[in-house]
């Protein structure tokens, strides 16, 4: 177009709507669900529905992906994550505090009086 090489058939292209409509709208996901269901209806219809692998990772699926019951399994894990953070965490780290003022004050009573003792 810079060298209004083109330009007619731009022009002429642009005339045509049908030329550069947008693509058409994806489906939905309610037909995208109702295909994948009209598959499984027809794979059982014709007795090949034990074609299809059947994982043990398809049941934890089907538990973790509900909508309901895998929000509650992740709320739950989400709160023993919780408490093992600060909760749980409480006990080890008192051991360390009070295994770090003992070796504190080991290594003071080797030190000699002064400014370095103090510290």
């Amino acid at each position: 177009a810079i060298h209004r090489q083109g330009l007619d058939e731009l022009r002429s292209l642009l005339d045509q709507a049908e030329v550069w409509a947008g693509a058409a709208a994806p489906a939905p996901a309610e037909a995208q669900a109702d295909d994948h269901v009209t598959v499984k209806a027809l794979l059982s219809a014709l007795n090949l529905d034990h074609e299809l692998p059947q994982l043990p990772s398809d049941r934890v699926d089907r538990v973790l992906l509900h909508p309901v019951a895998g929000s509650i399994i992740l709320a739950v894990l989400l709160f023993l994550l919780f408490q093992a953070v600060f909760s749980w965490a409480e006990a080890p780290k008192d051991a360390i505090e009070s295994g770090m003022a003992w070796l504190g004050r080991q290594v003071g009573l080797g030190l000699p009086e002064g400014w370095f003792h103090s510290l």
